[in-house]
């Protein structure tokens, strides 16, 4: 099943919420933990909070880094 090409921009959004939100939280759960007994359960969990957070922002602070984006280039 291919998803339709006017839906590009929303699978990108999707995509690189799903990314960031994975690497991120590994990165800050590693930090403040280290790697410790428990630490893929923990990461998971930070994950999956930072997903359900981030994915709804991303789609609302988009229009803005776009409109931002264009006022600070040519």
């Amino acid at each position: 099943m291919k998803i339709p090409k006017h839906r590009t921009e929303m699978v990108t959004g999707i995509l690189a919420g799903l990314q960031m939100s994975f690497l991120m939280s590994f990165i800050v759960t590693l930090k403040n933990l280290g790697f410790v007994s428990g630490f893929f359960v923990h990461w998971l969990w930070a994950w999956l909070i930072a997903y359900i957070i981030g994915q709804p922002l991303l789609f609302v602070v988009l229009p803005f880094s776009r409109w931002l984006a264009g006022k600070i280039t040519r």
